[in-house]
C-alpha cells in the first residue's frame, strides 16, 4: 500500500478519502467469486479495514470516525470525518450496530448516510465478508496508543550531484526499467527516470493523450517544452534537462507517491495524526499533512495554501453554497499545499515547518502560491474556544487542543464557509510569509482537569523558540533552521529544517518504521505474514500469509 498524493493515476492508499473506494469495491466483489481468488480478497479486505480501524477514533457518543494523515484528499471531505467517504465503512463496521453473525446489522449512529461516489458501503453490506471480531475491537479500544507505520516504495527525486551521475540502488531488486510501477506511482518527473519517461513518451506519442490527463505535475505549456528537448530521442538534451530540474523538481515531482513513514497517537479523548517529513518544501497535488480529531465535526489542520477560492476583490458577498468539489487546480485554498511542511510528531505533539523550496510562478499559474499559511479551527463545531496572541484554543467535551503559529495569525472571513459553520470563524490566517511553524498539542480533563488550568500550564513555559536562516531558502525566503518548544506534556522539543527530532535529549527516529508498530500488531516492513492477537483471552487471533495466501482466524 502507498500513502498517496497525486492526481490521474494513484497506486492503492488504505488511509485515503477517496482510494479507499478504489480498494473496498472491487475486493469485495470478487471476493464473491473463486475460492483462492475470494481468500486473497479477504486478506486484502482485512489489511484495509485494519489500517481504518487503527486511524479510527471512537466520538459523538460512539460513532467511529476516521481521522488520519493521509493522500487523495480534498476540500469536499477533509473538513469533516462525517464528510470523508470513509464514514459509512466505519460506522457499519466498527459502530453499535455491528452483529458478531455473518450479516451486517443496521448501525446506530447520530449522523446521516449519504450515498457515496463507489457506493462503498452498499458493496459491503451485499458482501459475504466477514470482519475478524480482532479488528473491531482494535477500532473500538480507548486506550492510549502510538502507531507507526510505512508504507510504499521510495523513489529518490532529488536532483544528484550532475546529469551523469548514478542512480540510487533501489530495493527489493527493483529496476528503473519498471516504467508501469513507478508511472503508477506518478514517478514519472523523477531525475532516475525522466529522460526514460519522455523518450518513451516520444516513441508512443503520448503527449496528446495519457500524459495530457496524467498532467505530469506541470503545465501544457512546460510539457509542450519537455517534448520539445526530448524529441530527437539522443542523450545530448540530457544535460538541458538536468539544468531545468534543479530548479523546477520541486514542482514537477509535487505528485509522486514516495514511501511515507506515518505517526499517529490516539486516546479516548482525541487523536493526532501526521506524515513525518514526507518531501518537505515541496508541492503537493492533495495531501493532508497532519489532523486533529476531537470529534467527527471538531477538527484542526493547517495548509500553505496555493490560491484563494473567491478572489477577495469579489468577497463581499460570499455565495451561499460553495461547491468546493469545483474548487481545482490543485493544489488550491484548502486541497493540498503549496509547499509541505517539514512536519514530526511525538505522542501529542506536532511541530510543522513551513518553508517553500522553489520560488512562487516557477513556472508560471501551476507554481503560484500564497505569502501565508493557515489553519482550518472551526469555532462552531468546538465548545469552547479561547484565543491568546500567538496561541488557539478549543474543547469538545473532555478533550482540549492548542495551536500555535510563530506569525500571529488573524481570523479570514472573507472565503466561503465549509461544513456548517454557521457564520462562525474558521479560517486561522498567518499572513505575509509561506514561511511560519505551527505547533499543536492535544490534552484531556484527564490529565489537566480545567480547559482553563490546560490553556494557562500550555502558556506557562517559556514561548517556543523559533531561529531564522541568515541564509535565505531557494523561495528567495529566510528559512526556519531551528525551533524548540517546551511541552508541559512530552518535555523539550527539538526540531529543524536539516535537524533531527529530538525530544528531552533523544533523538526521535522520523523514518524506516515498520510497517505496523502498534499494541496491537508488529510487522517488519517486508514481512508477508501479518499475525493480530485478540486483546482478550479466548477471542479469535488473526493471522494473514500472503506468501501460502493462507488467512486463519482462530
Amino acid at each position: 500500500t502507498t500513502f498517496a498524493d497525486g492526481g490521474g493515476a494513484n497506486s492503492n492508499d488504505d488511509d485515503d478519502d477517496d482510494d479507499s473506494n478504489d480498494d473496498e469495491a472491487p475486493a469485495t466483489y470478487y471476493q464473491s467469486i473463486g475460492q483462492d481468488l475470494a481468500r486473497r480478497a479477504e486478506m486484502v479486505l482485512d489489511i484495509l479495514f485494519l489500517d481504518l480501524a487503527l486511524h479510527t477514533k471512537l466520538t459523538d457518543g460512539a460513532d467511529p470516525m476516521f481521522g488520519s494523515t493521509h493522500g487523495r484528499s480534498y476540500t469536499k471531505d477533509k473538513v469533516a470525518p462525517v464528510k470523508q467517504d470513509t464514514f459509512e465503512v466505519t460506522a457499519i463496521l466498527f459502530g453499535d450496530g455491528y452483529g458478531h453473525s455473518p450479516s451486517l446489522s443496521p448501525t446506530k449512529t447520530n449522523f446521516t448516510y449519504r450515498p457515496v461516489w463507489g457506493g462503498n458501503g452498499a458493496f459491503l453490506v451485499a458482501s459475504d465478508y466477514v470482519l475478524p471480531d480482532v479488528i473491531r475491537e482494535i477500532a473500538r479500544d480507548t486506550s492510549p496508543m502510538v502507531d507507526r507505520e510505512r508504507m510504499g516504495v521510495p523513489i529518490s527525486i532529488e536532483p544528484p550531484p550532475s546529469a551523469v551521475a548514478a542512480s540510487p540502488l533501489l530495493p527489493y531488486g527493483l529496476s528503473y526499467s519498471d516504467l508501469d510501477l513507478w508511472w503508477g506511482m506518478n514517478a514519472m518527473t523523477a531525475w532516475p527516470l525522466l529522460p526514460s519517461t519522455i523518450n518513451t513518451a516520444n516513441e508512443h506519442d503520448l503527449w496528446d493523450g495519457q500524459f495530457r490527463s496524467l498532467g505530469l505535475g506541470t503545465s501544457s505549456a512546460a510539457l509542450s517544452f519537455l517534448k520539445g528537448i526530448g524529441s530527437t530521442g539522443a542523450e545530448a538534451y540530457k544535460g538541458l534537462l538536468f539544468q531545468i530540474y534543479l530548479t523546477a523538481w520541486p514542482v514537477f515531482n509535487m505528485a509522486v507517491l514516495n514511501q511515507a513513514n506515518t505517526y499517529t497517537y490516539r486516546t479516548e479523548h482525541y487523536m493526532l495524526s501526521t506524515v513525518q517529513d514526507y518531501n518537505p518544501g515541496l508541492r503537493s497535488n492533495q495531501i493532508h499533512t497532519w489532523q486533529a480529531t476531537l470529534s467527527g465535526t471538531a477538527i484542526v489542520f493547517t495548509t500553505h495554501p496555493a490560491r484563494l477560492a473567491v478572489d477577495e476583490d469579489d468577497s463581499s458577498v460570499l455565495p451561499s453554497k460553495f461547491d468546493w468539489a469545483l474548487d481545482k487546480p490543485n493544489p488550491s485554498y484548502w486541497t493540498g499545499e503549496g509547499s509541505r511542511p517539514r512536519a514530526a510528531q511525538h505522542r501529542n505533539v506536532g511541530v510543522y515547518i513551513y518553508s517553500p523550496q522553489y520560488r512562487s510562478s516557477l513556472l508560471g499559474d501551476i507554481s503560484d502560491y500564497r505569502q501565508e499559511t493557515h489553519a482550518y479551527f472551526p469555532v462552531s463545531h468546538f465548545d469552547q474556544v479561547v484565543r491568546r496572541e500567538k496561541w488557539t484554543f478549543g474543547r469538545v467535551g473532555k478533550g482540549y487542543v492548542a495551536l500555535y503559529s510563530h506569525i500571529v495569525p488573524t481570523w479570514r472571513t472573507s472565503q466561503p464557509e465549509l461544513y456548517k459553520n454557521g457564520g462562525m470563524n474558521f479560517d486561522l490566517v498567518a499572513n505575509g510569509t509561506a514561511a511560519n511553524v505551527w505547533i499543536v498539542e492535544l490534552g484531556s480533563s484527564d490529565e489537566y482537569g480545567s480547559f482553563a488550568n490546560f490553556s494557562s500550564v500550555i502558556l506557562s513555559p517559556v514561548e517556543p523558540v523559533v531561529e531564522l536562516n541568515d541564509d535565505s531558502s531557494s523561495s528567495g525566503e529566510r528559512m526556519i533552521s531551528s525551533v524548540v518548544y517546551e511541552s508541559p506534556s512530552v518535555g523539550t522539543f527539538r526540531f529543524g529544517w536539516s535537524s533531527p527530532l529530538v525530544v528531552d535529549d533523544k533523538e526521535i527516529p522520523l523514518s524506516d518504521y515498520r510497517r505496523y508498530d502498534n499494541p496491537h500488531i508488529q510487522t517488519e516492513f517486508d514481512s508477508m505474514q501479518y499475525f493480530v492477537p485478540h486483546p482478550t483471552i479466548g477471542g479469535g487471533d488473526l493471522a494473514l500469509d500472503f506468501d501460502t495466501r493462507e488467512r486463519m482466524l482462530t
